[in-house]
């Protein structure tokens, strides 16, 4: 599913619809340059997140420390 906007509430919490509620999870497969802005605005969550890389390079940023990855 590629997104092209994370919708948050007014404390820039995700706002996250799950399809199901027995396990709740999700998958996207997205192109950060199709979002709206060109990339995905800071947003938090209570949600375990794994992301992976698969070309060029991504930078984190979590309390203030940014974290520069780039693909194997």
């Amino acid at each position: 599913m590629q997104l092209s906007k994370i919708e948050t509430d007014e404390q820039n919490r995700e706002i996250v619809k799950y399809k199901s509620g027995d396990f709740p999870f999700l998958i996207y497969t997205d192109e950060f340059r199709l979002f709206d802005e060109g990339y995905i605005r800071w947003h938090w969550h209570k949600d375990l997140q794994i992301s992976y890389v698969f070309e060029d390079k991504i930078c984190f940023q979590v309390n203030g420390e940014k974290n520069n990855s780039k693909p194997w």
